[in-house]
């Protein structure tokens, strides 16, 4: 059983980690100047949110 995680793990990790934080906050900037804000500002809110929960994880 193994109890450490390897440096090349912890690369990996972040850069998916990365990769969907980037994702999810240029969605909803693109979509804020676009002025396509959904109903009740679903298209904004809902990418921020996974933006945090991505962070928070």
């Amino acid at each position: 059983m193994r109890d450490s995680i390897t440096i090349r793990e912890i690369t990996e990790i972040t850069k998916k980690h990365a990769g969907i934080f980037f994702l999810m906050t240029g969605a909803a900037l693109t979509h804020a100047f676009a002025n396509d804000y959904g109903d009740y500002g679903f298209h904004v809110i809902l990418p921020i949110s996974y933006a945090a929960l991505n962070i928070v994880s």
